[in-house]
């Protein structure tokens, strides 16, 4: 077996250069990706692909897939078409055959003069699954994987509705299976994109939901929306224990399944997951809702007087001190529902090798410079030896 020759150690050196400065585009992303969920990879010359990928087949529609909307009522999951402005509705993603599992989704809606609107809201995932890139021209306007694992075979997405006045609107979708530089691209639905007309909210009711803070009772949540807790609207979220707690919360909340069942006031915690009232094993004692609070937890509360104000979540900072009482330490921010720059990458995830910080400056300054930083260490450690 003849020894490895300098042209052959330099080759081997130069691979592997070459093979970290492509190493971003599987994950999601990237300068090349345009964002556009039409005319990626398709068969027109010359082909926009993103590097690596170029061996991709073109998209076509397939019946594989299937893209719907949902909205929860106290019966459950309701498919629907329409959305209502400033609001949150389900749109699944469903593989349709075992072996078309995808590894690759790229979603938003546009308006009839193809302009992005909406946004979308997604819950903390440890790893990620989805986010929203910032970069242009996606402009968090945009869903896209965050991996190139296999998906699941249903995935719910949450899209909030654009103002009223938008109009008609179009889920666009893209789904990317196979192997990275090979498989194909696919639109669901044969019929075409999914549509969404604008609807108007389903219930005239004055009483709205809102999110307060760990270990905050509901009466100091909705003093906090100049409103008062409305003890009227216990008995129909708790009637039907998970089903009825969505329904009520689900327009203006996003919680990560699974749901969580417990005997306390429905709540959320710090990784997104909900909690709701069994009333089936929990005792029938009447229980004051207004006034309970638990340790930690982030209560649901029903406050009547508030007009619909929009949602304010509190900073890091925010924390109730004790039941009952709000205070910050910091400043109140605005919660849109969609949470664009804390929730694009997981807290826990900026600190990984493998941010989405790093894959852009691969994709934008890093590539030259790697090839030429490996090519002359590898001479370097040749001339030693």
């Amino acid at each position: 077996m003849r020894g490895l020759t300098a042209t052959d150690f330099l080759f081997v050196c130069a691979a592997f250069a070459i093979l970290e400065m492509c190493s971003g585009y599987s994950s999601g992303g990237g300068e090349a990706q345009t964002c556009d969920a039409l005319y990626l990879c398709g068969r027109t010359e010359p082909r926009i692909c993103p590097p690596g990928m170029d061996k991709v087949q073109p998209p076509v529609r397939s019946q594989n897939y299937s893209v719907f909307a949902t909205t929860y009522t106290s019966s459950g999951a309701t498919q629907t078409s329409e959305y209502v402005p400033g609001e949150l509705v389900n749109i699944h993603v469903n593989v349709l055959h075992k072996d078309m599992k995808y590894i690759g989704l790229l979603m938003y809606a546009v308006d009839s003069t193809n302009t992005r609107v909406g946004d979308w809201d997604i819950p903390l995932e440890n790893p990620p699954i989805f986010y929203k890139p910032s970069e242009a021209p996606c402009r968090n306007k945009s869903v896209m994987h965050y991996g190139a694992e296999l998906k699941r075979y249903r995935h719910i997405l949450r899209f909030q509705g654009p103002p009223a006045g938008t109009g008609v609107v179009t889920i666009r979708t893209l789904l990317k299976q196979g192997e990275t530089n090979g498989g194909a691209f696919y639109w669901p639905n044969l019929q075409g994109d999914l549509q969404l007309s604008e609807g108007s909210a389903s219930s005239t009711s004055s009483v709205h939901w809102y999110h307060g803070l760990p270990g905050e009772n509901c009466h100091s949540v909705c003093q906090a929306y100049s409103g008062t807790c409305d003890t009227s609207a216990w008995p129909k979220a708790l009637a039907h224990g998970a089903q009825s707690f969505l329904a009520a919360v689900s327009s203006r909340y996003t919680c990560k399944f699974p749901l969580l069942s417990s005997c306390n006031t429905p709540h959320g915690d710090t990784k997104d997951f909900c909690w709701y009232r069994d009333t089936t094993i929990c005792s029938t004692t009447t229980v004051d809702h207004c006034a309970s609070c638990t340790a930690g937890a982030r209560l649901f509360c029903p406050c009547s007087g508030t007009n619909g104000a929009a949602s304010i979540r509190a900073a890091n900072t925010g924390t109730s001190t004790q039941c009952g009482t709000r205070s910050y330490r910091g400043r109140r921010q605005l919660h849109p529902l969609l949470r664009t720059q804390p929730q694009q990458v997981h807290p826990q995830v900026l600190a990984m090798p493998s941010t989405r910080t790093k894959r852009s400056l691969q994709r934008a300054t890093l590539p030259l410079f790697l090839l030429c930083w490996h090519w002359c260490l590898c001479c370097c450690a040749f001339a030693v030896s």
